[in-house]
């Protein structure tokens, strides 16, 4: 019988190998989480966080901060609003893709070449100007290549024997 095995050890090896990768809001937000039932997305997401070669864009700060302060089903409020804002002033001084008009057009070929939503296709465009070989995301399918990045989800399951 398999049983799962986080697949974390095996990505943080690959990641040696890549240059730079982008994350997508989700990781800021678990990272942030105060979820009991999450804790281990939550470590996963502070170890990314440590690493030196990654960036987000203004969409991810953005969407950051709208989550984290407000409380979803079940939930609790992640951080209050200057909690947050400030995250959101620690975080900017990465690499930091901003939103602007070709950005936009970018992001809609992207949205209809790939069948992504708008905002998918926002994140991608942002993450190929910033350069970066790596999407960091659970919202896209792990393992698909979208304009030459490879999508990773840091808390996919792999199975061992």
């Amino acid at each position: 019988m398999k049983r799962p095995k986080r697949c974390l050890q095996a990505k943080q090896k690959r990641k040696l190998i890549h240059e730079l990768a982008f994350y997508d809001s989700n990781i800021l937000l678990d990272a942030y989480s105060k979820t009991t039932s999450e804790t281990h997305k939550r470590d996963i997401a502070r170890q990314l966080l440590l690493a030196s070669n990654w960036c987000i864009s203004a969409q991810v700060l953005q969407e950051f901060y709208s989550n984290a302060i407000r409380a979803r089903a079940g939930q609790i409020v992640m951080l209050n609003s200057a909690e947050a804002q400030m995250v959101v002033s620690n975080i900017a001084s990465k690499v930091l893709c901003a939103v602007d008009e070709p950005l936009v057009q970018q992001a809609i070929r992207i949205s209809q070449r790939h069948q992504l939503s708008y905002w998918d296709g926002a994140i991608v465009a942002a993450a190929v100007r910033c350069g970066a070989d790596e999407l960091v995301s659970e919202d896209l399918n792990a393992g698909q290549v979208i304009e030459g990045m490879e999508v990773v989800n840091p808390f996919g399951l792999c199975h061992v024997a």
